[in-house]
């Protein structure tokens, strides 16, 4: 074919690193005058509050029938995968992973609702796009066999097609901004919904320059899609009313991050050792973006691992007593009935989460008394489904042994002791 010159995408192993820090790595140090860490204050635990919420609410999750009322027997737990179709492919190896696993609780009902190369400006437009969650994302739901109102738990990777002019720190500000409104909607297309995970890109060096998505995922759009998650979660962390989740203004679900899955190419995070290999995790063909079958694996299992090990999601996500299972062939015991006081961490620093399981409905008071008897605190607060997760601050207490006592007139008084440090 003489004049003619064939060019061949390929991806960029290469460049196999950035030189960028992951969010976990950063944690207290600067970025361009913005602190690391998932959360804030440069630290990726999650602060006390936000954890006891996400607890409480986790609590809140039964399984529902196509109406959406609890049905302890029959009922579902949807949870589906939002995003395109780099979300979807490491969601459907996360989904084989569990519903193989007999650990992983028989309630849970998932479905890929991940639509290919479409981004967050196509998920927020109901109007215009209507066809995205109409012609795509519920029939998908049908095809799993649940319904809008059974779905309860979402997990996101997605971006933005049209904010890719990289200016710091107005592009993964306005990708935060296109999130907030996402979670507004889809609060509105699944009125049970409880709880929203989140996750940003991988790695994006390996990009392919003659591929369409190129200004997505090339770095440093990746590892700012990573702080675009982070944004949008210290914004509900900090009372944003566009993302209020508890009643009676709620608009939004309660958000954490899922799985951190960006590592800068082959130079692994020090914090949790993942790195990215282009020969290995990617496919030779796909863009730098889409995975090999081990990449995809890779991205499952870590999926699979935020989950299983998460003690928010652990209630709802694992497989034990609280419910009757939803497989006929699958019963469990029935739940203990004992009630349980627990406090930690213990040692303490200056805020720690007291939980009280299978607690009766009714008001508790909760005295911290120091070693000498004398009381230092006193909080009140009424159980919800039996349970509750109230953080506690300890700020101002000097370094000692301290003790409690939760009372519940009529029923029970339990304590225990933990230490100040």
């Amino acid at each position: 074919m003489t004049g003619v010159q064939l060019v061949y995408g390929q991806l960029q192993c290469d460049n196999d690193t950035s030189y960028l820090r992951s969010l976990i790595d950063l944690k207290t140090g600067l970025y361009l005058g913005y602190q690391g860490g998932l959360y804030p204050d440069g630290s990726n635990t999650m602060p006390y509050s936000h954890y006891a919420d996400g607890m409480n609410i986790s609590r809140q999750v039964f399984p529902l029938n196509a109406d959406g009322a609890v049905d302890l027997v029959d009922g579902k737990v949807g949870f589906i995968c939002l995003g395109a179709s780099t979300a979807g492919n490491a969601f459907n190896h996360f989904k084989t992973v569990c519903e193989e696993d007999p650990a992983v609780n028989p309630c849970l009902k998932f479905a890929n609702c991940a639509v290919g190369a479409k981004g967050l400006e196509v998920m927020i437009d109901t109007i215009e796009d209507a066809w995205y969650w109409d012609d795509e994302v519920m029939p998908d739901l049908d095809y799993a066999g649940i319904t809008r109102h059974q779905v309860e738990i979402i997990w996101v990777m997605v971006t933005s097609r049209i904010d890719t002019i990289l200016i710091w720190p107005y592009q993964p500000q306005e990708v935060a901004n296109k999130y907030e409104i996402l979670m507004q909607v889809l609060l509105k297309k699944f009125p049970n919904l409880k709880q929203v995970y989140l996750s940003g890109f991988n790695y994006g060096g390996y990009a392919d320059p003659t591929k369409e998505f190129y200004d997505m995922i090339m770095e440093p759009s990746s590892y700012w899609n990573n702080w675009s998650v982070k944004f949008l979660i210290e914004r509900q962390i900090e009372d944003d009313p566009g993302l209020d989740y508890k009643a009676p203004d709620r608009v939004a679900p309660w958000l954490g991050w899922g799985p951190h899955i960006w590592a800068d190419g082959l130079r692994a995070n020090t914090t949790d050792h993942l790195r990215w290999v282009c020969e290995v995790d990617y496919k030779p063909d796909g863009g730098g973006y889409h995975m090999s079958n081990t990449g995809k694996d890779k991205m499952g299992k870590l999926i699979y691992d935020y989950f299983i090990n998460s003690p928010i999601a652990a209630d709802w996500f694992k497989y034990g007593a609280r419910w009757t299972s939803c497989d006929p062939d699958f019963k469990v015991e029935e739940p203990s009935t004992e009630a349980t006081l627990t406090f930690s961490p213990n040692p303490a620093g200056n805020d720690a989460l007291l939980e009280l399981d299978r607690w009766a409905d009714l008001p508790v008071e909760v005295t911290i008394y120091n070693a000498m008897g004398q009381p230092v605190s006193n909080l009140n607060f009424c159980p919800s489904n039996s349970y509750i997760a109230y953080p506690v601050s300890l700020a101002g207490l000097p370094t000692g042994t301290y003790y409690i006592v939760a009372r519940q007139t009529g029923l029970r008084v339990m304590s225990l002791s933990f230490l100040k440090q």
